[in-house]
């Protein structure tokens, strides 16, 4: 978040507020997260681009492309919701996943 300085009325009242960053782009990015002991194909939105090129730089997440629009999430083993994204496990153990999410500090969210 960027400060954002007011100030009204020749310093009369003067505000110091936080402004959350503007994406320019939102969609998902798809990418290969490396569990304990396999590769899990996952999908996380909304995420921009260059957070999506990011995780190719990841220790533990490589082959990330970025879409716009929602994650293609027709059969999920289960999302982990961390708040202000969504992390949809495409594969993998639920049990594990949801051991895994609570390290990530997400909400873990079975599927329907």
């Amino acid at each position: 978040m960027k400060p954002l300085h007011t100030t009204i009325a020749a310093g009369i009242w003067t505000c110091l507020c936080w402004s959350a960053p503007v994406r320019a782009s939102t969609g998902h990015c798809l990418y290969v997260q490396q569990g304990r002991s396999q590769a899990l194909s996952v999908c996380e939105m909304p995420v921009d681009e260059v957070t999506c090129e990011a995780l190719n730089q990841g220790e533990r997440t490589r082959d990330a492309e970025y879409a716009p629009g929602a994650c293609p999430v027709a059969a999920v083993a289960g999302t982990c919701d961390k708040g202000a994204s969504k992390v949809f496990y495409l594969d993998g153990d639920p049990t594990q996943l949801e051991i895994g999410c609570g390290y990530q500090g997400g909400t873990w969210i079975n599927p329907p």
